[in-house]
């Protein structure tokens, strides 16, 4: 089995983290549902229910990406791949309205894909 490099440890555990704080809004979600039920009723709890899943999918999906790229599978360089490319976009996204999210997004997650991209040979 191939060393991992220690900038492929670093994104693991950024992943790992990101799912965590994925998994603490969803407990976010759950409680603004709650909130919501006794403002809006049914509606502010469904929304708040929603919120909460669409977290807990999120926090699956980065845990399980920061896993493929612990044990330096192809499947979680493809998925990790994809998943800061689509923090570039949202990184764009964001320069509409705030310019220094925008700008963080950009660096930390087109830092991370080029740094996979470049070491995507060492994945099997």
């Amino acid at each position: 089995m191939a060393k991992r490099p220690i900038g492929i440890t670093i994104i693991a555990l950024l992943f790992f983290l990101g799912a965590i704080v994925s998994i603490l809004g969803a407990v976010g979600g759950a409680l603004l549902g709650g909130l919501g039920a006794a403002f809006l009723g049914p509606i502010g709890a469904l929304l708040g229910a929603a919120l909460a899943v669409v977290f807990i999918v999120i926090a699956i999906i980065e845990f399980v990406a920061g896993w493929g790229l612990w044990k330096l599978t192809k499947w979680g360089l493809y998925l990790s791949l994809l998943l800061s490319a689509l923090g570039v976009i949202g990184g764009l996204v964001s320069l509409t309205s705030d310019i220094v999210t925008g700008v963080v997004l950009l660096i930390i997650d087109g830092a991370i894909f080029y740094y996979l991209w470049t070491k995507k040979t060492i994945f099997k």
